[in-house]
């Protein structure tokens, strides 16, 4: 990782973010470049200060589910991939405009490339419906692999009755109608806490902290840049 001369100012933006991983990442990352990484956690969206004004106190913004399409929205330019998934995970200022980005998107891509070729052969289901099932669905479609949407609100259909490749996009607190069938992967977005989706031995289960450092690391390249 490049140093940076600059000391950043970084902040995460979420719900419930207490127990986040991404000041410790950025830390490691950084170094002596990171001057500070504060996490803004708040309850509803009603409750957030103004992109404007959080942009005057950081030189830049992570955020993370329930917020990253209401920040979409105060950003003015934002990257092709932020706008078909109308969401954003990072934002920082140049000039009068708020920039947005989905790191979370080139970093699921780069974890994929080793994912798929363990899960060849099974059905690919991913678990949600918000701004990550989106993006999941896009790389889908553009590697021309099929994919099943799954959620509380579609309807959680077979994503319990067959081996499969899950890619849970959820929340934590998310309560699911089954468990994952003996011989799935499952990819779980979260970390640092004890899933059902992992209780099965024969299930085969990684965490969301690898999206989380390679998201990172794409992350801070757009705040240099």
């Amino acid at each position: 990782m490049q140093t940076l001369l600059k000391k950043y100012k970084l902040a995460l933006l979420g719900e419930n973010i207490s127990l986040s991983g991404s000041p410790a990442i950025y830390k490691n990352l950084l170094k002596d470049s990171l001057d500070r990484y504060d996490l803004l956690s708040f309850n509803n969206k009603s409750s957030i200060p103004s992109v404007n004004e959080l942009l005057t106190t950081y030189d830049g913004l992570n955020v993370t589910a329930p917020f990253k399409k209401i920040i979409y929205e105060q950003c003015n330019v934002t990257s092709d991939i932020a706008k078909q998934c109308q969401g954003v995970n990072c934002i920082k200022r140049e000039g009068s405009e708020i920039i947005g980005e989905l790191t979370d998107y080139s970093a699921a891509r780069y974890i994929l490339q080793g994912l798929l070729p363990q899960s060849s052969g099974l059905p690919i289901i991913i678990l949600g419906d918000g701004v990550m099932s989106n993006m999941l669905a896009i790389i889908f479609l553009e590697l021309n692999i099929n994919c099943t949407i799954c959620s509380r609100n579609k309807g959680w259909g077979d994503a319990f009755s067959r081996p499969a490749l899950l890619i849970n996009t959820c929340l934590k607190q998310a309560k699911f109608p089954g468990r994952p069938q003996d011989n799935s992967i499952v990819w779980d977005f979260n970390y640092n806490y004890e899933s059902m989706l992992q209780k099965n031995q024969q299930v085969k289960y990684l965490d969301g902290k690898s999206l989380l450092i390679k998201q990172a690391q794409d992350a801070i390249q757009f705040w240099a840049n």
